[in-house]
């Protein structure tokens, strides 16, 4: 099978790519254009991603909350 045969096959990979895609459009829309590598130094990216992970920490402590308290209600912790 080709890469893209493989891709759509898969339910996970597909997804991901679909989501890449998306976030493409959402970036052109918003920037004009996709992501520029040279925009910024080694140092300002490796603190974009910083920043990024942290928003995720957040958002996956938020779901772990919520599913925790979810387990707790049905008594199945």
């Amino acid at each position: 099978m080709t890469i893209d045969e493989e891709i759509i096959a898969n339910d996970i990979l597909r997804e991901v790519s679909n989501l890449l895609e998306l976030q493409t459009v959402k970036g052109i829309a918003k920037y004009g254009h996709t992501v520029e590598p040279d925009s910024l130094s080694v140092l300002q990216w490796h603190k974009h991603h910083r920043e990024e992970l942290l928003d995720s920490l957040v958002y996956t402590t938020i779901l772990i909350n919520q599913m925790e308290k979810a387990l707790s209600v049905e008594g199945k912790q």
